[in-house]
């Protein structure tokens, strides 16, 4: 799995869609900028971009009927301008070829592209207006283009990705180095079209920004968050820095062990793990720091609840999918604390989602994986995962966490994407030290949707430390370096 490297403008959380950057170029517009001034000012941007990473190379450009082929005319003139031999082939057809066919000195028919004897390829074949599927000629061009074994810089993004939901729409250039304008798109960073990318940077090519625009999709990035983390002062005691209870079964009992270990990695200052009171001594012998108390019925953990001791609740890793623990998930709901729902905690609602919907509240994240997702969204199979996170979590009154290759953080059907993520964390485990995670930032009173993206962004970046064939234990050992990561 190739990740996608990117470098940002300033603006570098904005990820716009097909219909949100249309809705900016007309503002440019309104503002005295023209559709000519911003084609002009993405293809100077590009090619002094190209320019700055390799020497003269004799280059093929491949330019589409649309804007992006439009950006590719004007990427040809300022590169023939600094003296490159380039070859400019599209569809002499068309009205846009046939206006800026002056620039670029003839442009050759797409039918007739050789290249052989060439050293880069600029792909400017289709930008974010594409939404049907590619079929042949394009299918083949393409299909040649990636065979070629040539460096592909893709301008906007990779000719055949879907720009809004990272779909593949027949055949994608597979590109070396992707030149994007204005602010990233989200198809970026969802897979499949996530892996065409290559390298991503982001050229800023002049559209003001409107007071009025309402994100509905973007990057999760430390600055969304890091303000409400802090570091502690000596004011702090243990309870301050937050008390957090994660409930256990004897099903799976390492499970709750790591996220409770992950909980107190993170900052949290004390954290109880209450499991049944047949397994309470093993793990008194077993773990260091943690309180361990037990229960036989969830009327005990109503009973620790009503102490009113704890900030945030864990429910889920190692947990069946049993009545016993819907009863347990039902009490905890009740007392509408910071909630953490993972694993057994959701698939034990399979057949009674209404039940589990109805008691969420706003306090609550739900963390499924794509197959715990779809046994309460089964209505969604099928759909892209973007628009099943986006559709899920507005049907729900609880902050969703849609984890994978492309892990989403949603609510009230707005989304935030994490920008990398890690094949490494495929493992048994990873998933009980997240929701650990979250359940220390929801005691330190974080909202839950800030809690979600900052607890995604630290165990991504913590598998980043560890390295590939890491196991679940080695993540936890990696917790406190990424903290120490982000503070200094």
């Amino acid at each position: 799995m190739n990740e996608t490297s990117f470098l940002m403008t300033e603006n570098f959380y904005h990820l716009y869609t097909v219909s949100q950057m249309r809705a900016r170029e007309t503002h440019a517009v309104s503002h005295g900028l023209t559709l000519s001034t911003l084609m002009e000012n993405a293809g100077r941007a590009a090619s002094l971009e190209i320019m700055k990473r390799w020497d003269t190379k004799r280059t093929v450009i491949l330019a589409g009927p649309g804007k992006n082929g439009g950006d590719g005319f004007v990427v040809a003139r300022h590169l023939r301008e600094a003296g490159w031999p380039v070859r400019v082939f599209g569809t002499p057809e068309s009205s846009l070829a046939q206006e800026m066919a002056h620039q670029v000195d003839g442009i050759l028919p797409l039918d007739k592209v050789d290249f052989e004897d060439q050293d880069l390829i600029i792909d400017a074949l289709f930008g974010t207006g594409l939404k049907r599927s590619l079929e042949n000629p394009w299918h083949i061009l393409i299909a040649k283009a990636n065979a070629s074994g040539l460096p592909i810089v893709s301008l906007d993004l990779p000719s055949g990705v879907n720009s809004d939901t990272g779909e593949i729409m027949g055949k994608a250039i597979q590109a070396t180095l992707t030149i994007t304008f204005d602010a990233p798109k989200p198809g970026a960073f969802l897979f499949p079209g996530k892996e065409f990318f290559g390298i991503l940077i982001t050229k800023d090519i002049g559209i003001p920004n409107s007071n009025s625009e309402d994100l509905q999709i973007f990057l999760n990035t430390p600055e969304l968050w890091k303000s409400f983390l802090k570091v502690p002062t000596w004011r702090d005691h243990k309870l301050s820095r937050g008390n957090v209870l994660v409930i256990g079964s004897s099903h799976m009992v390492g499970a709750p062990k790591m996220a409770a270990l992950s909980a107190r990695r993170v900052g949290a200052g004390y954290v109880t793990l209450m499991v049944p009171k047949t397994i309470e001594a093993f793990l008194q012998g077993s773990v260091w720091g943690e309180i361990i108390k037990s229960y036989k019925t969830s009327e005990d953990i109503e009973m620790a609840l009503q102490s009113g001791r704890f900030q945030s609740v864990v429910i889920g890793p190692g947990m069946p999918p049993s009545l016993e623990t819907q009863e347990i998930v039902k009490t905890i709901l009740k007392w509408h604390k910071p909630t953490v729902l993972d694993g057994g905690a959701l698939s034990s609602f399979e057949n009674q989602k209404e039940d589990l919907f109805e008691s969420l509240h706003e306090n609550v994240v739900i963390t499924p994986h794509e197959g715990e997702f779809l046994r309460l969204f089964p209505h969604l199979q099928g759909k892209l995962r973007i628009e099943m996170a986006k559709t899920a979590s507005s049907q729900i009154s609880a902050t969703l966490i849609l984890k994978g290759a492309d892990t989403l953080i949603a609510k009230n059907g707005k989304i935030a994407i994490q920008p990398f993520a890690s094949p490494w964390l495929a493992t048994a485990g990873t998933g009980d030290i997240l929701a650990g995670i979250l359940g220390a930032f929801l005691s330190k009173k974080l909202l839950p949707f800030e809690a979600s993206l900052a607890a995604v962004w630290v165990h991504a970046s913590a598998s980043q430390i560890v390295g590939p064939y890491l196991i679940a234990e080695d993540l936890i050992e990696a917790l406190p370096q990424e903290m120490k990561c982000i503070f200094t």
